[in-house]
C-alpha cells in the first residue's frame, strides 16, 4: 500500500513539474508552488489579485532579453525588456503591453570573471 503511495505522489509531481513550465506567467502564492499555467499576464494578474498572491515570469519561459534597466517588462512573446529604473513605469508599461514586471536578477560578479583574484578568500 506505501509502495502505491509512494509512486501516485511521484506521478503528480512530475504531472505537475511538467505542466509548471508550460506558460510564461505563474502564480505565486506564499507557501504553495508556482502555479505556471497562464499565457495571458492580464488574467494571471487577475487571479493573483483575487488569491492576494503575485502573478511572476517563468523565468523557464523567458526566451531573449535585452536592455540594461533594473525591472523588466515581459510579454506572452517570451521577451524580457529590461528598461525601466522603477518598478512603477515599468508596471504601467506591463499592464498596457499585457504583460508583468520583474525584478533583474543581479549579475554575479565572481561568475562574470572566473579569474578575479580575491585576496580575502581562502584558496
Amino acid at each position: 500500500m506505501k509502495y502505491i503511495f509512494a509512486v501516485l505522489i511521484t506521478l503528480l509531481t512530475t504531472l505537475s513539474s511538467s505542466v509548471a513550465t508550460a506558460a510564461p506567467f505563474c502564480l505565486k502564492i506564499q507557501g504553495i508552488a508556482e502555479e505556471c499555467t497562464y499565457f495571458d499576464a492580464t488574467q494571471c494578474r487577475q487571479r493573483a489579485t483575487k488569491l492576494k498572491a503575485l502573478c511572476i515570469a517563468n523565468m523557464k519561459e523567458v526566451y531573449r532579453v535585452t536592455g540594461d534597466g533594473r525591472y523588466c517588462r515581459v510579454d506572452s512573446l517570451h521577451t524580457a525588456l529590461c528598461l525601466y529604473a522603477d518598478r512603477r513605469s515599468c508596471e504601467s508599461e506591463a499592464s498596457k503591453a499585457g504583460g508583468t514586471c520583474i525584478d533583474k536578477a543581479p549579475v554575479n560578479l565572481a561568475q562574470e570573471n572566473p579569474y578575479r583574484y580575491d585576496p580575502n578568500k581562502n584558496y
